[in-house]
């Protein structure tokens, strides 16, 4: 009986200071994180090729994969365009083509020619 209570007490003991110290080591790995600015390659966003809207030096960036045929990215444009009059200097949107539907290589093309010739809106 007394040899259970001894057991009992230990595994309690050793519980406790697991918590404690698994307590310890989640608030150091908490505070280390808050810390932490997250860095993001900017080469993997923005091509020398895509299409810029907005601020080059804007903080935030927003990457549109664009196919010019979808009925979804025409839905979204009306939205993508408040958000870029709203946070205006803060935003910038960077535009990649994703051509799935019949005809998006000619539209994306047609696009291109409209930037060329500074019509691209």
């Amino acid at each position: 009986m007394k040899k259970n209570k001894v057991i009992l007490l230990a595994s309690i003991a050793v519980a406790i200071f697991v918590f404690v110290v698994l307590g310890v080591y989640l608030k150091r790995q908490e505070t280390s994180m808050q810390k932490a600015e997250p860095k993001m390659d900017q080469s993997l966003l923005v091509r020398s090729h895509s299409p810029i809207k907005g601020s080059e030096n804007a903080p935030i960036t927003i990457v549109e994969f664009l196919d010019p045929e979808c009925e979804a990215c025409r839905a979204m444009h009306p939205i993508v365009q408040t958000i870029l009059k709203e946070y205006e200097g803060r935003v910038k949107l960077v535009i990649r083509y994703m051509p799935f539907h019949g005809n998006s290589d000619l539209a994306a093309s047609a696009l291109e020619e409209a930037r060329e010739v500074e019509k691209f809106s």
